[in-house]
């Protein structure tokens, strides 16, 4: 497992990435979101954040390793599906507008 989330992590941090990555948790009627950010746009530094409840925090920041924030949002991830949780990972605006156009 832990293989295939640094596998994840560099094919990540490899498309240097300039929209969050957000995964979004649900059961039960309830949801959590755990968001990668980059605040300047670049791949560090960065920030994983965890939203539930409409409360907000910080969990981990990185300013020197590329691809911790990814990592450690994975791992988040994954814990939550062992207690049950369906998650999905939320595709990119980016990415969305770019399909969009080459089907057009």
């Amino acid at each position: 497992m832990k293989s295939i989330i640094a596998l994840l992590a560099l094919t990540a941090t490899a498309a240097v990435a300039v929209e969050p990555d957000t995964f979004v948790c649900s059961k039960g009627g309830e949801e959590r979101r755990i968001e990668v950010q980059y605040p300047s746009g670049e791949s560090l530094p960065c920030e994983v954040s965890y939203q539930k409840y409409g409360g907000v925090e910080t969990l981990w920041t990185a300013h020197n390793t590329e691809g911790y924030c990814f990592v450690r949002a994975l791992e988040l991830v994954e814990k939550h599906r062992g207690w049950g949780w369906q998650c999905e990972q939320q595709a990119a605006e980016v990415e969305i507008k770019a399909a969009h156009s080459v089907t057009q």
